[in-house]
């Protein structure tokens, strides 16, 4: 089957029954046991790729998560916006002057959205 953006979500979820519980997770994460179970699963490692951050960024880095995938929240810009500043901050690649201009320009939505350690991330802009 090839999957292309004509590919029906229906057939796919029955072809693939691995794949089945990542594209039923509401929003993805890299700690969701769906998404960790499926790549055992398949052989995958489920932390290739993974962004790395500084060990005392635990908790800043799990509020933008959250952030991210909460349910209540329905998907928009913003999240795309927000993960930025998880771009931003990671330590396993430098961030692009671009990336670096996007997430200081994006300072006016963190603002109105409440984003948490909003003054830890205008602190690392100004830097």
């Amino acid at each position: 089957m090839a999957l292309t953006t004509r590919a029906e979500r229906q057939a796919i979820r029955d072809a693939f029954p691995l794949y089945r519980e990542i594209i039923d997770a509401p929003r993805f994460s890299w700690g969701i046991p769906a998404y960790r179970t499926a790549c055992q699963n398949l052989g995958i490692d489920p932390d290739d790729g993974r962004p790395e951050y500084r060990r005392e960024d635990v908790a800043l880095v799990e509020a933008l998560e959250n952030w991210i995938i909460d349910p209540v929240r329905p998907f928009s810009a913003d999240q795309i916006n927000v993960g930025q500043v998880l771009e931003f901050i990671r330590i396993d690649r430098q961030p692009s002057p671009m990336l670096h201009d996007q997430v200081r320009r994006q300072l006016p939505l963190y603002r109105r959205i409440n984003l948490p350690f909003l003054t830890e991330i205008e602190r690392r802009v100004a830097a």
